[in-house]
């Protein structure tokens, strides 16, 4: 993302959706997925009423439970007709030396037109990655799922997002990184802080601002 396009980003994300808007369909990610464990091999699909019901148990909002499902619904409809398979695996964070931590992804690995894939779901209407946002995610993920665990070398990564359909239901897209113009592990770290960097002086302003409602000064995915 060009410098000059930061700050009004930043600050369209801080009056943007509140934060903790999608975490009740974050918590089903594995089972939309139907993770195996270690112990759990080849377990059947989750039925869908269950992720419905176990969504609905997290928020008692309406329109915050007729989001998460609609989000829900595109992903358990995609993974079935891939015939998609995957395996928990914990990758842990990338934490960079100013102490923020990263994670660009969700912790399975995924078969993906037969390739294991490494995936990140991002389910916001607005505000979410962007061409330049994906590059830096996927620049993220390169660094830390390929670079530092060999067994993933040659793992595929992959971003989910969601379109919406006529009917107003969501409909998942993948994109798939292609290995160009990836960030460096400098360019990451520099570009990195000064994004917090515009981030602490967007909070400052906008708290001096006159109140109104906000997503927020929460972490940007």
């Amino acid at each position: 993302m060009p410098e000059p396009h930061w700050k009004p980003a930043l600050e369209k994300h801080y009056d943007g959706v509140p934060r903790g808007s999608y975490e009740p369909v974050r918590s089903c990610f594995c089972d939309l997925f139907n993770a195996s464990t270690p112990l759990f091999d080849g377990l059947p699909e989750t039925p869908f009423p269950y992720i419905e019901k176990k969504i609905r148990s997290k928020t008692s909002s309406p329109a915050r439970i007729a989001s998460n499902i609609s989000v829900a619904k595109a992903i358990h409809d995609y993974v079935t007709a891939k015939s998609i398979t995957s395996r928990q695996f914990e990758f842990g964070k990338l934490v960079l030396p100013f102490n923020v931590g990263m994670r660009y992804w969700i912790n399975f690995v995924a078969i993906v037109n037969k390739r294991p894939t490494v995936m990140f779901i991002d389910p916001r209407r607005t505000n979410g990655l962007n061409r330049q946002g994906r590059q830096f995610a996927f620049s993220v993920m390169h660094e830390f799922i390929r670079e530092q665990n060999p067994d993933f070398s040659d793992a595929q990564l992959a971003i989910m997002k969601f379109t919406f359909k006529k009917d107003g239901n969501r409909a998942a897209r993948i994109y798939i990184e292609q290995e160009k113009k990836l960030l460096s592990y400098s360019e990451i770290l520099s570009n990195t802080q000064e994004i917090y960097r515009i981030w602490d002086q967007v909070i400052a302003e906008k708290q001096r601002a006159p109140k109104k409602k906000s997503g927020g000064s929460g972490g940007f995915i």
